[in-house]
């Protein structure tokens, strides 16, 4: 809400900044553009010497028709930001590209996200840092920025314009540029420091992914957090030490590796190359996220606040959806979502929010997201998060009800049914719970719910022989006769002839042929060629390069990613981080299983399912939200969906 002068003038410069940069070019030439048409002769001759304004001017209808569409041309020259840098025709559509010089980007988006963290009131309790510490800290995560870029030359090489990356200058220049933006945001986040855990949500609309580069703002700021956390010996040990001990054998591993990858709606939280260098400042990176945020939320979580987080969860739902709707029917605005609020892929082309296929089968609408899977897991957790406290407190919120409309729209888009089921059985079983019934009616309820789940899911599908062989079958149907994944000539090794393994991996492959993910899983299996120490221990974090380069399976009509965060956490840190992580999260819940509410289990149980069926943990915005939700329900020691009184607010909010 906009409540304070200052508020009204961050506005007016966010306006300015949006609309001013695409106005530049010499107005004192005699070139006036022309409309499109087939002869684009124009347009190669004048390369930019026409600003985009003047262009939309003089073709308004590119704004909304569907067949235009606005690219980024990263590698242009500064006196060409703003400005039509081509424009090419394929059959019926334009694609126009913007010279978008990535440094000239890199400010403008920084400065874009500064004002917008401006908005937020500081706090009245300032957060004691230590300079020593805050200035090394900043180093550190500059550093390693740049770093990433060293590791990855092949992916910059055609995003920064006449920078030498094989030079030293071209580092220490790119060095000063990141040290002045960390430094202007990490000043800014300090002074709201306490307030953070509760506008997490703004981070699916505010996504950070830096246009040209593979790297996010977020992944700077927790980075910057947890150097300061070790800094400050707030890490144990044997954590630290482990975790040297596992990126080191990574790094060895990896020695004589060199598989391309392109990241596609994962920029900016995966390595778009495999070596040796990636895979060590990789998994550097990613340890100091995970501390970061650790310190974060161990910080802040007396400061949670759950009006304010309930609040951020709806601005965020409706600014995704009309965010969404708007730039799926402009080419125009998706491009401006995309610069501007750092979308990792820009959003959907797809007009028809109520599209079905030739099978009368609702055709997923992703929106202002990259990927519809996780738009739908975000709109049930708001759902949750707006239901639950209500029937928790027996409080009238007439409002939240109302609101209610967004998420649930939202997620009818999204297609998302695994959490239209987790969420009516969560629901049910929660009022069961709360509403005083003989114990005879909750078993015929149960049964109830029990029969419209198998129902819902097929009676056939349970009978039907190829639900349990189908990952099987499109495994060796996808792989090429010479070149088997060592995975797969394991599981055929041993699938059909060891019952233990035939067992577990049919119930598995039941599971994915239920969640339609056959195809992708038995992909994935063709594909995953673990050595020994790869199975057990992984790869390295946020490395899928090797996975998708070192082993050829026939031709698919796009990049298919397996759709499941627990495989590719198996491909990251291997079965034993898999089982630990596993072991750590059931113990948790054994140990605490006599203070743990309903509401805690079913969040832990709507996360766990999502994340088997869905990449989400491969965006940052949806990892550091599951993240702190995990922490919250086993750290907050009061019930998640409290109410708080007047006086609780008052001290949460200073």
């Amino acid at each position: 809400m906009i409540k304070t002068k200052l508020d009204k003038v961050i506005l007016i410069c966010l306006f300015l900044l949006v609309i001013l940069p695409w106005f530049i070019s010499d107005y004192s030439d005699d070139i006036v553009p022309e409309i499109v048409t087939s002869d684009l002769s124009f347009y190669e001759v004048n390369t930019c010497k026409v600003s985009l304004a003047e262009f939309l001017v003089k073709n308004p209808n590119t704004i909304y028709q569907d067949h235009y569409r606005f690219t980024l041309n990263h590698y242009s020259s500064i006196s060409c930001f703003g400005k039509i840098a081509g424009l090419t025709q394929v059959g019926q559509d334009f694609s126009i590209a913007i010279g978008t010089n990535t440094l000239i980007s890199l400010f403008m988006q920084s400065l874009f996200f500064l004002l917008c963290v401006k908005m937020i009131k500081p706090q009245k309790q300032k957060l004691i840092i230590n300079n020593t510490h805050h200035r090394l800290s900043l180093l550190a995560s500059t550093l390693l920025l740049c770093l990433l870029i060293f590791s990855e030359v092949r992916y910059y090489e055609k995003n920064l314009y006449l920078l030498d990356l094989a030079s030293l200058n071209s580092y220490i220049l790119l060095f000063a540029v990141f040290y002045l933006i960390n430094d202007n945001f990490m000043s800014l986040l300090n002074n709201r420091f306490n307030k953070l855990i509760n506008y997490i949500p703004l981070m699916f609309v505010f996504v950070g992914s830096f246009t040209g580069l593979n790297a996010n703002v977020y992944m700077s700021v927790f980075f910057y957090y947890g150097f300061y956390s070790l800094l400050s010996k707030e890490v144990k040990y044997k954590y630290l030490y482990v975790s040297i001990t596992l990126i080191f054998f990574w790094s060895i591993n990896a020695i004589g590796d060199n598989f391309g990858f392109k990241p596609d709606k994962l920029r900016g939280f995966t390595s778009s190359f495999f070596s040796y260098r990636t895979v060590a400042i990789w998994g550097i990176l990613f340890f100091g996220i995970v501390l970061g945020l650790y310190f974060v939320f161990k910080n802040t979580v007396k400061y949670f606040n759950l009006e304010l987080l309930r609040r951020n969860l709806m601005y965020s739902t409706v600014l995704l959806l009309v965010l969404g709707y708007l730039g799926s029917t402009n080419p125009f605005i998706r491009f401006v979502n995309y610069f501007f609020f750092g979308q990792e892929k820009m959003g959907t082309t797809e007009a028809n929010l109520f599209k079905f296929d030739e099978w009368s089968e609702k055709v997923a609408w992703r929106g202002f997201f990259s990927s519809a899977e996780t738009a739908g897991e975000f709109y049930g957790i708001v759902i949750i998060f707006l239901i639950f406290p209500i029937i928790k407190n027996q409080k009238k919120d007439f409002l939240s009800v109302l609101l209610l409309i967004f998420p649930v729209v939202g997620l009818y888009l999204s297609n998302n049914r695994t959490v239209f089921i987790l969420l009516i059985s969560g629901l049910a079983f929660y009022l069961l719970k709360i509403v005083n019934l003989k114990i005879q009616y909750k078993i015929v309820f149960l049964l109830g719910v029990l029969i419209s789940t198998v129902l819902f899911i097929g009676v056939d599908k349970f009978t039907y022989e190829y639900s349990y062989q189908s990952i099987y079958i499109q495994a060796n149907s996808n792989s090429i006769d010479y070149e088997n994944s060592t995975y797969l000539n394991l599981l055929n090794s041993r699938y059909g002839i060891e019952r233990i393994y035939t067992f577990l991996f049919s119930t598995f492959t039941f599971l994915g042929y239920i969640l339609n993910r056959s195809e992708l899983w038995g992909l994935f299996f063709a594909r995953y060629n673990p050595n020994y120490f790869e199975y057990l221990f992984g790869s390295g974090p946020l490395n899928l390069g090797q996975l998708y380069s070192e082993i050829d399976v026939k031709e698919t009509e796009s990049l298919l990613f397996p759709h499941s965060s627990l495989l590719s956490l198996f491909v990251y840190i291997g079965v034993f981080g898999v089982f630990l992580i596993l072991y750590k999260l059931f113990s948790k819940i054994i140990k605490m299983r006599k203070t743990l509410k309903f509401e805690d289990i079913f969040i832990t149980l709507y996360l766990t399912i999502n994340l088997i069926k869905s990449d989400s943990l491969n965006f940052i915005h949806a990892f550091t939200l599951y993240y702190f939700l995990i922490f919250l329900i086993f750290n907050l020691n009061k019930p998640i969906f409290e109410i708080y009184n007047n006086k609780q607010k008052t001290q949460i909010n200073q």
